[in-house]
């Protein structure tokens, strides 16, 4: 079952699930919270600027408020939220909440964008469709390369590009295959390099990763002109939002989120050019076609090199050897990952969680943050199994574990970069030095534990991943660690509050913590089910993983 070929090694790759979604999901994640964020703080605004005209009846009611909630009286609490509405929220013509409605406002420009972008395309560029009645070996040499990626497309000419290239774009149903003039040029005089081009741009068509190319850069030219160009506005013209924040902190904040935004969608891009590549040389059976291309393009533009849109050359050169980390992954990348997570977990919160924050009841569960820690569960969860893979293909040691430890020092990151003056910040209070540095410990060897535990999974697993149901398996493992993850990140991330809020010292506090914590434990108690029935499948999983390898190993023997 193990590779045993650099093509085997190059079709593993397309086993797992691509990592291009993943990083379209951590796109998502981070434009979704910091727009929700600022609207919420924009609403906030006006509310907070109302109270000075009714007197400061509002103030005292929040004052009241504050104090409850460090007493955890949910009565009180109750109580001020139902006589006193006004002080908590603001009205709202709009049917949907604020930010739900800019969302959704959002949504219509992604749209509208994807589905103009095809024929805006073809009209900006002046394409036309590619008459080929009187050059048969070239219409031979595209109907070849279609039916060998097992697509149906239309070929349009680029008569104003004189460039060696082409693109794939269109709609579900309408593919189309941009070819430039300058590489129908390139087909009479080196066949190979132009059969090498047009596997290329089918295998985008074949990935599926046109819709999602279109989507991403939808999405950030909506976050860009749709957020932060109005929120900077707002800033500088709007008086009310710009007194209730700090400006120089929401604008530093800001353009962080956007400096991550952009890397996670420069990064998406590159992901598909080597799914790409990959996929047109296990069709061509060679790479020696789009490995001539690749030399010819050491020479790029700078503006190509600084921007990295694309990956480089020498990248691409790697994958196309069989040995890019397509099943690899960079600690710098899981670093942001845990920057969006530690700068969106208060969104999610408010947004979700909202009614429990104002109940009578208070509860620190925090389970509504899962919207959060599963989809960036299974993007580590899906990381770290790539990276057992690949260091077992290439006999080296696996970084699942760097991998993790990453992910947690970006997510105290973007916990501490989160400024409570700032329009993206939430809670004002702030947590002694003593539980800070606790929770900052928990984190890390939570996030150190759970990608070992991954790994040791996936290695179990390894044997079955190279077998047929590869796919399913990989899913299956990653929806557990996201889960594991999810069971103690949530609720350690929600704790945050009664830690800021709590009059109560430092140590006193963790010690009544460990002993709540014990009583939990108990199995007679829903939560001490709970983390036996996780016990269970944090043992068995692996286990299950290393008898199916064994037997799989005795049945190839026996063959």
């Amino acid at each position: 079952m193990r590779p045993s070929s650099r093509g085997d090694e190059r079709s593993l790759a397309f086993l797992l699930p691509s990592g291009t979604l993943l990083r379209f999901v951590v796109l998502l994640v981070c434009v979704i919270t910091t727009t929700t964020r600022t609207a919420d703080s924009y609403v906030l605004a006006k509310l907070t600027r109302g109270w000075g005209e009714g007197g400061p009846g509002c103030f005292q009611v929040w004052s009241r408020y504050v104090r409850a909630i460090r007493d955890v009286d949910g009565a009180a609490i109750g109580a001020l939220v139902d006589e006193h509405r006004e002080c908590f929220f603001a009205p709202n013509p709009l049917p949907l909440p604020t930010p739900l409605s800019v969302l959704l406002v959002l949504v219509v420009l992604v749209l509208c964008q994807y589905f103009l972008a095809p024929a805006l395309r073809t009209r900006r560029r002046r394409l036309v469709r590619l008459r080929l009645d009187d050059v048969p070996d070239l219409r031979r040499t595209l109907r070849e390369c279609c039916a060998l990626a097992g697509v149906r497309v239309t070929f349009l000419l680029d008569v104003l590009n004189p460039r060696v290239g082409g693109v794939a774009f269109g709609l579900p149903g309408r593919r189309y295959v941009a070819l430039n003039r300058g590489l129908l040029v390139l087909a009479g005089r080196d066949p190979e390099a132009f059969r090498a081009i047009v596997l290329h741009e089918l295998a985008h068509v074949r990935n599926r990763d046109i819709d999602l190319t279109a989507l991403t850069l939808a999405v950030w030219r909506s976050f860009v002109f749709g957020v932060l160009v109005p929120v900077g506005v707002l800033l500088v013209f709007d008086d009310d939002f710009a007194g209730s924040y700090n400006p120089w902190l929401t604008g530093w904040q800001l353009l962080l989120t956007a400096g991550i935004a952009l890397l996670v969608r420069n990064s998406v891009l590159r992901s598909r050019e080597y799914y790409a590549d990959l996929r047109s040389v296990h069709w061509a059976g060679s790479p020696a076609g789009l490995l001539g291309v690749l030399d010819r393009k050491d020479h790029d533009r700078w503006a190509h090199r600084l921007l990295r849109l694309h990956p480089s050359p020498a990248e691409r050169r790697d994958a196309v050897n069989g040995w890019h980390p397509l099943l690899k992954s960079t600690a710098a990348e899981f670093l942001l990952l845990g920057m969006v997570a530690g700068l969106g977990w208060p969104t999610v919160l408010q947004q979700l969680a909202l009614p429990e924050l104002l109940a009578e009841e208070v509860r620190y569960t925090g389970w509504q943050l899962a919207a959060l820690t599963v989809p960036v569960g299974l993007v580590l969860s899906l990381a770290v199994w790539r990276s057992v893979l690949f260091a077992r293909m290439s006999r080296g040691r696996s970084r699942a574990t760097a991998l993790g430890t990453a992910f947690a020092a970006g997510l105290v990151l973007g916990v501490a970069l989160t400024p409570v003056d700032s329009a993206l910040g939430l809670f004002p209070l702030a947590v002694e030095w003593e539980l800070e540095l606790l929770w900052c410990f928990a984190v890390v060897g939570g996030c150190w534990l759970t990608t070992g535990w991954i790994a040791l999974t996936a290695a179990a697993w390894a044997r079955v991943t190279w077998a047929p149901p590869a796919p399913v398996v990989a899913v299956l493992g990653a929806s557990v660690g996201a889960a594991l993850l999810t069971s103690w990140l949530a609720p350690l991330l929600r704790a945050r509050l009664p830690l800021q809020t709590a009059e109560t010292p430092a140590l006193p506090m963790v010690h009544r913590a460990l002993v709540d914590l014990g009583a939990q434990l108990d199995p007679a108690t829903a939560v001490g089910r709970y983390l036996l029935a996780a016990s269970v499948v944090v043992v068995g999983f692996p286990l299950l993983g290393s008898v199916t390898g064994v037997g799989l190993r005795v049945a190839d023997r026996k063959r």
